[in-house]
């Protein structure tokens, strides 16, 4: 089959952002956009993340933080995570951000990533690293293994328990039924 396809128009280039796999890492933000939501309705920062050690390290994934919209329960998320995150990478006044370059200084944050799956457009199936939660800097570091300390609940210790009471008398038991006729050696029971 010939074929005459003209790709001349289209990059080749690999896209810099990678699956990260869920766990906790130190990220580091690299380049922040604040942008208006599609519906014109709100904004968010368009943030970009690199894992900063660890297997994955020098991976990033973009995450969208919501800044105004007509949800408030997603302005209050947005802010209390953009707030986590300053207050994270000591920015000197985590009360008040003023301009999206204070949030690039070089500096780490633990945080927990979540790989997601979801529905594109087109119906096909995608995946998506993105920020769930930001932790404290002694959550331990999981690379894409299992769930931060600081999430996992504590362990307690099991009081012992009580001797069991004896049980009661019953009646005798009734005499068994003769068992039913098994398959032949080497089937399994519903092939006979």
């Amino acid at each position: 089959m010939e074929m005459n396809l003209n790709l001349s128009q289209v990059s080749g280039e690999l896209s810099q952002f990678q699956r990260v796999p869920s766990g906790t890492y130190d990220l580091m933000i690299t380049n922040v956009e604040w942008k208006e939501n599609s519906s014109k309705t709100g904004s968010y920062l368009d943030i970009v993340f690199k894992v900063d050690s660890g297997d994955h390290a020098g991976k990033q994934f973009k995450t969208n933080i919501t800044i105004a919209n007509q949800s408030e329960k997603a302005v209050e998320i947005g802010h209390r995570t953009l707030k986590q995150i300053l207050t994270q990478i000591n920015h000197p006044n985590p009360d008040m951000l003023k301009n999206t370059s204070e949030l690039i200084n070089g500096q780490t944050f633990r945080a927990n990533v979540e790989l997601e799956a979801f529905t594109t457009k087109e119906g096909n199936i995608g995946y998506s690293s993105s920020l769930k939660q930001v932790v404290s800097k002694e959550a331990k570091l999981i690379d894409g293994v299992e769930e931060s300390q600081s999430t996992r609940p504590a362990a307690t210790p099991s009081a012992p328990s009580a001797p069991a009471a004896p049980a009661a008398p019953s009646a005798p038991a009734a005499p068994a039924a003769p068992a039913a006729p098994s398959a032949p050696a080497g089937k399994a029971p519903w092939m006979k």
